[in-house]
Protein backbone atom coordinates (compact mmCIF):
# COMPACT_ATOMS: atom_id res chain seq x y z
CA UNK A 1 0.00 0.00 0.00
CA UNK A 2 2.15 3.29 -1.02
CA UNK A 3 0.17 6.09 1.71
CA UNK A 4 1.42 8.45 -0.73
CA UNK A 5 -1.85 7.67 -2.62
CA UNK A 6 -4.19 8.22 -0.16
CA UNK A 7 -6.12 11.52 1.54
CA UNK A 8 -4.24 12.50 4.63
CA UNK A 9 -7.09 11.49 6.73
CA UNK A 10 -7.37 7.95 5.22
CA UNK A 11 -7.09 6.32 8.75
CA UNK A 12 -10.11 8.02 10.11
CA UNK A 13 -12.28 7.12 7.33
CA UNK A 14 -10.96 3.85 7.31
CA UNK A 15 -11.65 3.16 10.65
CA UNK A 16 -15.26 5.00 10.22
CA UNK A 17 -16.03 2.52 7.22
CA UNK A 18 -14.92 -0.36 9.83
CA UNK A 19 -17.00 0.93 12.65
CA UNK A 20 -20.20 1.37 10.46
CA UNK A 21 -19.55 -2.77 9.44
CA UNK A 22 -19.20 -3.23 13.14
CA UNK A 23 -15.57 -4.70 12.44
CA UNK A 24 -17.61 -7.41 10.27
CA UNK A 25 -16.67 -8.76 6.84
CA UNK A 26 -19.54 -6.80 4.52
CA UNK A 27 -18.36 -9.40 1.99
CA UNK A 28 -18.77 -12.91 3.92
CA UNK A 29 -19.66 -11.74 7.36
CA UNK A 30 -16.20 -12.77 9.18
CA UNK A 31 -15.95 -10.92 12.28
CA UNK A 32 -12.24 -9.17 12.88
CA UNK A 33 -10.39 -7.98 15.31
CA UNK A 34 -11.22 -4.77 16.45
CA UNK A 35 -8.41 -2.15 17.45
CA UNK A 36 -7.21 -2.50 21.07
CA UNK A 37 -8.81 -6.00 21.27
CA UNK A 38 -5.65 -8.63 22.16
CA UNK A 39 -5.70 -11.64 19.65
CA UNK A 40 -6.60 -13.77 23.30
CA UNK A 41 -9.60 -11.28 23.87
CA UNK A 42 -10.47 -11.27 20.33
CA UNK A 43 -9.91 -15.55 19.82
CA UNK A 44 -12.30 -16.13 23.50
CA UNK A 45 -15.07 -13.67 21.57
CA UNK A 46 -15.06 -16.40 18.46
CA UNK A 47 -15.14 -19.59 20.75
CA UNK A 48 -18.67 -18.00 21.84
CA UNK A 49 -19.58 -17.66 18.78
CA UNK A 50 -18.07 -20.36 16.73
CA UNK A 51 -15.61 -23.21 17.49
CA UNK A 52 -14.56 -23.57 13.88
CA UNK A 53 -14.58 -19.96 13.72
CA UNK A 54 -12.09 -20.14 16.93
CA UNK A 55 -9.90 -23.01 15.83
CA UNK A 56 -9.13 -21.22 12.19
CA UNK A 57 -8.06 -18.26 14.03
CA UNK A 58 -5.89 -20.08 16.26
CA UNK A 59 -3.94 -21.14 13.04
CA UNK A 60 -4.56 -18.33 10.25
CA UNK A 61 -5.08 -14.84 12.31
CA UNK A 62 -4.32 -13.05 9.24
CA UNK A 63 -7.64 -13.95 7.64
CA UNK A 64 -9.48 -11.94 10.66
CA UNK A 65 -7.83 -8.24 9.88
CA UNK A 66 -10.27 -5.95 8.38
CA UNK A 67 -9.37 -3.69 5.90
CA UNK A 68 -10.85 -1.10 4.09
CA UNK A 69 -11.47 -1.64 -0.28
CA UNK A 70 -12.01 0.94 -2.80
CA UNK A 71 -14.34 -0.84 -4.99
CA UNK A 72 -13.31 1.13 -7.85
CA UNK A 73 -9.74 0.51 -6.58
CA UNK A 74 -9.38 4.71 -6.99
CA UNK A 75 -7.48 6.06 -3.90
CA UNK A 76 -9.57 9.61 -4.80
CA UNK A 77 -13.03 7.84 -4.30
CA UNK A 78 -13.75 7.85 -1.16
CA UNK A 79 -17.75 7.97 -1.57
CA UNK A 80 -19.37 5.82 1.36
CA UNK A 81 -20.73 4.09 -1.82
CA UNK A 82 -17.24 3.53 -3.11
CA UNK A 83 -16.05 2.06 0.47
CA UNK A 84 -16.29 -1.53 1.83
CA UNK A 85 -15.12 -3.29 4.97
CA UNK A 86 -13.52 -6.59 3.69
CA UNK A 87 -11.55 -9.49 5.44
CA UNK A 88 -8.14 -9.88 4.57
CA UNK A 89 -9.58 -13.20 2.91
CA UNK A 90 -12.52 -11.10 0.70
CA UNK A 91 -10.12 -8.44 -0.06
CA UNK A 92 -8.12 -10.64 -2.15
CA UNK A 93 -10.53 -12.26 -3.82
CA UNK A 94 -12.12 -8.49 -5.04
CA UNK A 95 -8.77 -7.66 -6.02
CA UNK A 96 -8.33 -10.60 -8.33
CA UNK A 97 -11.59 -11.11 -9.39
CA UNK A 98 -10.74 -7.33 -10.38
CA UNK A 99 -7.20 -8.03 -12.67
CA UNK A 100 -9.33 -10.71 -14.39
CA UNK A 101 -12.33 -8.45 -15.77
CA UNK A 102 -10.12 -5.58 -16.33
Amino acid sequence: MNRKKYPPDWKSIALAVKDKADWTCQECQRPCRRPNESWDEFKYRLAKKSKALYLECCEKKIRFVLTTAHLDHDTTNNAASNLKALCSVSAIILATLSSIIL
